[in-house]
């Protein structure tokens, strides 16, 4: 993973979290994040700001919506796009 751009290892880091029952509702694809921006960005190995800007990124391609700061909508139509980036 750690040769993806940080919006890759964002991507794959969303889309493990979704796969847990305990953070993802799939009737609303509400994912509620299960830690912080710093945490998230410890664990991806780079900087706070930047997993903001990739979160503004996948924001901008429309494959998340971010509701509040633990809290992104992953938009159903663009599922296998977002698979495609990890």
């Amino acid at each position: 993973m750690g040769r993806f751009d940080v919006a890759r290892r964002l991507a794959v880091f969303l889309l493990d979290c979704s796969g847990h029952e305990n953070y993802f509702d799939s009737s609303t694809r509400i994912l509620t994040l299960p830690m912080s921006r710093y945490d998230i960005a410890d664990y991806l190995g780079t900087s706070a700001e930047s997993v903001t800007r990739a979160i503004a990124s996948l924001e901008e391609r429309g494959l998340i919506r971010r509701i509040t700061a633990r809290a992104i909508e992953i938009r159903q139509t663009d599922i296998k796009a977002f698979a495609d980036l990890g």
